[in-house]
């Protein structure tokens, strides 16, 4: 009898291990959510703890998202924002399409996708353990990172790009690339707001060499955003204010 349970164990073990090889799950909904699990199947509601396989896609509506996990440890995981349309081309490793819409990616595990790339019409970017966001639209793709690394590369035109940090950059609807830029705090605030999701779902911040979360780290990167933003744009509308004050103070101290 011990044999048989440390039989069905083992093979319980490997099972699990081997549906997380071959499927991502629905582990969050808001809103109004459809999905096909092939090609041919019709739209249907999504439904929390759907194991989703190659081909399957997702349908967000307005003021909707959908949280994907591509482990049971939740290391690897992606959030499909309001209006986009993504579908899940591979698995292992993680290619995915995004013709409309925005999602955000939180890569803590690479090695255990086996890489992960998020592909639009004009462009594609892949992750080097990192977390991004890819918006899809008419007009082309924006790409930002938010830590790690990310190559973006032109599906039309010559150029490949890499992002660390704090960067973006946009791929036009003809394929071209445009510079380089830094994220706002608008970025990071909707960032911050991606992690602490995440962070509900996985029972809180995971702790990274040095001792802070990516939280932490975050949404000290986003404050002294904030903080920048502001001191540049109070210099910018009081240069020349802040010159006359400090001219009148001269005269007043040498009277």
């Amino acid at each position: 009898m011990k044999k048989i349970f440390g039989f069905l164990f083992v093979f319980s073990f490997l099972f699990t291990g081997l549906v997380w090889a071959q499927t991502a799950k629905i582990i969050k909904l808001e809103g109004s959510v459809e999905m096909k699990k092939t090609e041919t199947d019709s739209w249907q509601a999504a439904a929390i703890g759907t194991y989703l396989k190659e081909e399957a896609e997702i349908k967000t509506k307005q003021d909707s998202s959908c949280t994907l996990a591509f482990d049971k440890a939740l290391d690897n995981l992606i959030t499909i924002e309001e209006k986009s349309h993504l579908k899940l081309e591979e698995l292992k490793p993680a290619e995915l399409f995004l013709p409309q819409g925005r999602v955000f990616s939180i890569i803590d595990n690479l090695a255990d996708l086996g890489g992960f790339k998020v592909k639009t019409p004009v462009a594609v970017a892949g992750v080097r353990g990192t977390g991004d966001s890819v918006e899809s639209r008419k007009d082309g793709t924006t790409v930002k990172c938010f830590q790690g690394e990310i190559y973006v590369k032109s599906l039309l035109k010559p150029g490949n790009p890499i992002l660390g940090s704090g960067l973006g950059v946009n791929v036009g609807s003809a394929g071209q690339i445009g510079d380089i830029f830094n994220l706002g705090s608008d970025d990071w605030r909707i960032w911050n707001r991606f992690i602490s999701g995440i962070n509900n779902l996985r029972g809180g911040p995971r702790q990274r060499p040095g001792g802070s979360s990516s939280l932490d780290r975050l949404k000290g990167e986003g404050r002294e955003s904030i903080r920048e933003e502001f001191f540049q744009k109070r210099r910018e509308s009081s240069g020349t204010r802040s010159e006359q004050i400090d001219t009148d103070s001269r005269m007043i101290t040498n009277q």
